[in-house]
């Protein structure tokens, strides 16, 4: 069955259609009158579509991703590490959350230290495999920036394994690594791993 078409609804009506749905969830699972009476249940509709707006707004701007001139002609590995985010499963709704390590080698601009953080959290913010999530992140990096490499490892635990299906737990977990430029030679890619393996080994 394809998606309805959400064209010409207002966001206030469709916070009403995704409570009318969930209420219809739960109540196929249990029955009216614990639903009424339990007072944490009472107003959870409208929390789980306040939820949902929360993690796909209706609005989105795409980040200015500053750069500057690199000026001083720096020519070394720059990486920015234990990076957090949060996104949802494409596949079965759940979340998936862990850390990304950013590296990039600049030409002639580096960026503002906040804004790869910033990118990460726009593509975030839809329905997403963390496999596309990597490649979409570097693609408008490499696009914007233009640096002679970069390369970008996410390791994320994802619900729809920890919590249902094979129930993993928490330990296990999917890391997706994307290279870019020089990161593809082997000197430097040795190099890359070694400084993310330093700052997971850092206690800060």
């Amino acid at each position: 069955m394809p998606f309805p078409s959400l064209k010409g609804i207002k966001m206030s009506n469709l916070k009403s259609k995704i409570e009318e749905c969930f209420r219809c969830l739960f109540l196929a699972e249990s029955d009216e009158k614990q639903w009424k009476d339990d007072p944490n249940l009472k107003d959870t509709p409208d929390r789980i579509a306040r939820m949902w707006r929360e993690f796909f707004p209706s609005t989105r701007s795409f980040p200015a991703l500053n750069c500057f001139p690199n000026d001083f002609d720096y020519d070394e590995i720059i990486m920015l590490d234990n990076i957090p985010f949060t996104s949802v499963c494409s596949h079965h709704f759940q979340n998936f959350s862990g850390k990304a390590w950013f590296l990039y080698l600049p030409d002639k601009t580096v960026i503002g230290a906040s804004k790869v953080k910033r990118l990460i959290d726009y593509y975030c913010k839809e329905p997403q495999l963390q496999e596309r999530l990597s490649m979409q992140i570097m693609n408008k990096f490499v696009e914007e920036v233009e640096p002679q490499g970069a390369m970008l490892v996410m390791r994320a635990v994802h619900m729809c394994m920890a919590c249902r299906g094979v129930e993993t737990g928490f330990g296990a977990g999917m890391t997706t690594s994307v290279s870019n430029g020089v990161f593809r030679q082997l000197e430097v890619r040795t190099e890359a791993l070694n400084l993310i393996r330093i700052s997971q080994e850092m206690k800060i």
